[in-house]
């Protein structure tokens, strides 16, 4: 806890000698001090200030640099880490690696697990996409002659007293059960629990085994995974791992190599979203495994290749069962198209020259991005994790002692920003000011305008507007209320534009005694200039944008009409067709 979040404490008494180092990274240190295998850094830091600052600020490998006097000898390897975290933090990661038993995943041993069963404590197979450990397990029970005694079965609803009597022929034979998809038996599972508790080492055969499958599921009984060996396989990730495979005969390891590929392929695409497939399908190994048996079958009862039945089988039947968009079918069809044939180059494991062969695992490791063994394709994912992990860090660490507090900050920007709002409109006082009017429906427009105008729109969002923009429109409204109705309004900054649009055609209508529907808008480019009074009949507005015009045209007709400039920041351009 202390290597993620520091240490907690208040004030630190003890003055900072070594002004090199920062004050949180000082006050961490003295925290380091209280621990009782850490007692007298603190000391022997500022005694030997030269020594730890060549560490410091001069080598380029400090985690590999011994430490003065008896440090060397009396910190193990975690608790250089708790040093090295305020001294050099940026070499906490590589001193992590070193410190880790393994980064890649170990492959999976079931005989490993199964040493440490016994005939009451059932075993429970946490599944996840693109995982089966029946072959484990089938293959398990072959080698310890549990073959014949093997028993199977789906836990689904409504074949409960099946499985029931299969634990029950199990318990007093010593047969292997194996029920699998457990969360889909939702009704069973209080079963399931009181079968588990009333498992006894004394009548209970020493042989017999209860295997469960199921993915995390809340309905699954707490008590069985109390009680259970949990394990778990996931996926291979990385086209690396996933393609790594044994191949044998000429032929048969060429295209078992290419449906090893397509299969790591599949499995791969889905970590682009739809850009992979529209569905994250859940391709699991087997689907491999029974195109490989077939790709077998056909190519010991056949001459010739047959690659249309075998894509048939391999891209219809046994990947393309669970695809259900068109587009996926396509999809998957042309890439087993590209990877299952036997012409061209491959990764061939064949010793003898001059085939090309598999790199052994540690020949790829200079290939792995650094520091953190993450693919560019695991950005998102990456930044995730490092900004969970930043958040523990405290940011004035790196501005000194002296920096502003994020407190003060935050305090200091709210201030600027109310002092630049303007007072909130009071929308009862407005209504009394400009009363309904049949004439002059301009006072209905500044009514509802200030009810349309949001006053916590710019912290959620809400409006897409700039911050000068946002201001000079709620300015532009309290000037109207405040010194009456303005000789030229300003459109673009109005909320709700369409109140001003139809206010202004029933001052038109009104006064002429004419039918509102038979109206509409002519404009007139006018001179930029300061206008004082408003025109005899409709309203003038100012800083209008025209947008997909033929500006040579209209500069000629109009005149006032001039071009400018649009901040291109905020636009993609659309490529030509």
């Amino acid at each position: 806890c202390f290597l993620l979040t520091g240490g907690v404490g208040l004030d630190n008494p003890h003055l900072n000698l070594c002004t090199w180092l920062p004050k949180t990274s000082w006050d961490e240190i003295c925290r380091l001090d209280e621990m009782e295998h850490l007692k007298g850094l603190r000391k022997d830091l500022e005694h030997q200030i030269f020594h730890f600052m060549v560490c410091v600020c001069v080598l380029q490998d400090p985690h590999h640099t011994a430490f003065p006097s008896e440090w060397q000898e009396k910190l193990g390897q975690f608790q250089r880490m708790l040093v090295m975290r305020y001294l050099w933090p940026d070499k906490i990661v590589l001193m992590v690696q070193e410190l880790m038993q393994f980064i890649e995943v170990p492959p999976f041993n079931l005989a490993t697990a199964f040493a440490d069963s016994h005939c009451c404590a059932p075993f429970i197979f946490i599944l996840s996409p693109g995982s089966n450990p029946m072959a484990a397990l089938l293959k398990s029970g072959k080698e310890q002659a549990f073959e014949l005694k093997f028993q199977n079965h789906n836990a689904i609803f409504q074949k409960g007293p099946i499985a029931m009597s299969m634990i029950e022929t199990g318990v007093t034979e010593g047969t292997w059960v194996v029920l699998q998809n457990c969360h889909l038996a939702n009704s069973w599972m209080s079963t399931l629990k009181r079968v588990c508790e009333e498992l006894n080492p004394d009548t209970t055969y020493s042989d017999f085994r209860l295997w469960l499958t199921s993915y995390p599921s809340p309905n699954f009984p707490v008590a069985v995974l109390q009680n259970g060996v949990k394990m778990t396989n996931e996926a291979p990730k990385g086209l690396k791992v996933a393609s790594v495979c044994v191949c044998f005969q000429a032929v048969f390891k060429k295209l078992l190599f290419s449906l090893c590929f397509f299969h790591a392929l599949t499995q791969e695409r889905r970590k682009f979203g739809p850009l992979g497939w529209n569905i994250p399908y859940e391709f699991n190994k087997t689907d491999l495994r029974i195109s490989v048996q077939q790709l077998r079958m056909f190519l010991g009862q056949y001459e010739d290749i047959p690659f249309d039945a075998l894509r048939y089988i391999t891209g219809e039947c046994n990947y393309g069962g669970c695809v259900t968009v068109d587009w996926d079918c396509r999809t998957l069809e042309m890439v087993l198209t590209a990877e299952h044939k036997i012409q061209g180059t491959w990764l061939d494991p064949d010793p003898t020259p001059p085939t090309l062969h598999i790199p052994k695992p540690t020949s790829l490791r200079p290939l792995i991005p650094k520091p953190t063994h993450l693919h560019p394709l695991d950005v998102n994912p990456t930044l995730d994790l490092c900004s969970a992990v930043r958040g523990y860090w405290d940011p004035s660490r790196c501005l000194g002692g002296s920096a502003t507090s994020s407190d003060d900050m935050v305090y200091e920007v709210a201030a600027d920003i109310l002092n630049k709002l303007p007072q909130d409109f009071d929308t009862d006082a407005a209504m009394c000011k400009y009363p309904t009017s049949y004439n002059q429906s301009m006072n209905t427009v500044l009514v509802q305008e200030i009810q349309q105008t949001p006053p916590d729109h710019p912290e959620f969002g809400l409006v897409v507007m700039s911050a000068e923009l946002d201001l000079s429109s709620v300015s532009s409204t309290q000037g109207w209320y405040v010194d009456g109705t303005p000789a030229v309004f300003w459109m673009s900054g109005f909320f709700f534009t369409q109140a001003f649009l139809t206010g202004s055609q029933q001052n038109y209508a009104r006064k002429y005694t004419m039918p509102i529907d038979l109206l509409s808008f002519d404009f007139e480019v006018m001179e930029d200039k300061e206008y004082k009074t408003p025109p005899e009949d409709g309203e003038k507005d100012k800083e209008g944008v025209l947008t997909s015009m033929k500006c040579k045209i209209y500069e000629r007709e109009m005149g006032n009409v001039t071009k400018g400039k649009i901040d291109a920041q905020y636009f993609y351009w659309c490529p030509k067709p």
